[in-house]
């Protein structure tokens, strides 16, 4: 429904070939028209809260992508040191291996030693040997993997020194209910979520304010000039303010809305689980992190009794009181333990 405008008016007539002195045209006609939404119930207010919100959401997600790629050539990065950690492994195992296989050989040769043990050696070297290319296959993996997440060429070759091992990170001191307090408060992906249901109650607001009264503003201004003539050309003006009012529109803003409300429903139901799997995600990352803080200590003794267990073994086997099988064992044992 549109009611009357209310108008203040000086109207020009257009000028015409007929009512122009000369007759032959020589006339000019100008208008200009400005309008202005003086009251829009909200709309204006709300589209630009929502745009700004937008931009927002935008910066955000960028800011989204920049930590999950540091978090990806973080995680790649410490494969490649734990596959370069791991050829060390395999290197040391094929390096002692040979060492028993030299010492078997000899053995055989005097007379100490039988075949079938040589044999075993050999096949336990070969399988080390294997574990050496696989530990050697899975680096150049890693290494690839990391060179193009930072967007290398192909042909630059990425290499640690050999200075980079894998060391202990800090203490973290934080209780676990700290913890998920850290994650609720700085996971970006909660707060995008809430930019989302601030921004679907602003287009709501936009969609309800068509069943409010819309108030315009008007002007316009016009000249007519016959320019055969001397006299000065006349001017005319008419300014007004209209209102409207929709009446009826069919159910179709109360449908809009209710999809709406639908959506920030649902966008505050993926809120609520997504805090539930973060408290998750952090429950399972703060009990690995205790117990690799304790397989911390744990391995390194190991690493030690293995390398002691070894060496014992081999002294054994030279001395003709111990097996090759106690060596195989030993050596089991000890790449386990430094692969652990």
């Amino acid at each position: 429904m549109n009611i009357t405008p209310i108008t203040a008016s000086d109207v020009v007539l257009p000028l015409t070939s007929i009512n122009t002195a000369g007759g032959r045209g020589g006339f000019f006609n100008a208008s200009l028209a400005l309008t202005y939404r003086i009251f829009t119930g909200g709309q204006r207010g709300a589209s630009i809260n929502a745009t700004q919100k937008q931009g927002e959401l935008a910066t955000l997600d960028v800011q989204r992508w920049m930590q999950q790629l540091r978090q990806t050539i973080t995680s790649n990065y410490y494969d490649m040191q734990q596959t370069q950690a791991l050829i060390g492994v395999a290197d040391s195992a094929v390096k002692n291996n040979q060492e028993n296989l030299r010492i078997l050989q000899l053995g055989e040769m005097a007379g100490t030693r039988t075949k079938f043990e040589v044999l075993q050696a050999a096949v336990t070297l070969r399988d080390a040997q294997q574990n050496q290319i696989q530990a050697n296959t899975l680096y150049t993996t890693a290494r690839r993997q990391l060179a193009q997440q930072i967007s290398l060429p192909n042909d630059v070759d990425i290499t640690l020194p050999p200075t980079a091992t894998a060391t202990k990170a800090g203490q973290w001191s934080s209780t676990l209910e700290e913890s998920i307090v850290l994650a609720l408060n700085n996971r970006i992906e909660l707060t995008q979520t809430q930019l989302q249901v601030q921004i679907v109650q602003l287009q709501k607001r936009v969609v309800l304010s068509q069943k409010r009264p819309q108030v315009q503003g008007f002007a316009t201004f016009d000249v007519a000039d016959d320019l055969e003539d001397k006299n000065f050309g006349n001017y005319g003006y008419t300014v007004g303010v209209q209102m409207s009012l929709d009446l009826f529109d069919g159910g179709s803003v109360r449908s809009r809305v209710k999809q709406l409300e639908a959506q920030i429903a649902n966008i505050n139901q993926q809120f609520n689980q997504f805090k539930e799997s973060i408290r998750f995600e952090v429950e399972q990352a703060y009990y690995g992190l205790k117990a690799n803080e304790t397989n911390i200590g744990t391995a390194t003794q190991s690493v030690t009794a293995a390398q002691e267990g070894l060496r014992l073994a081999n002294l054994r086997l030279q001395a003709g009181v111990g097996t090759t099988l106690e060596v195989t064992r030993a050596q089991a044992d000890l790449t386990q333990a430094q692969g652990n």
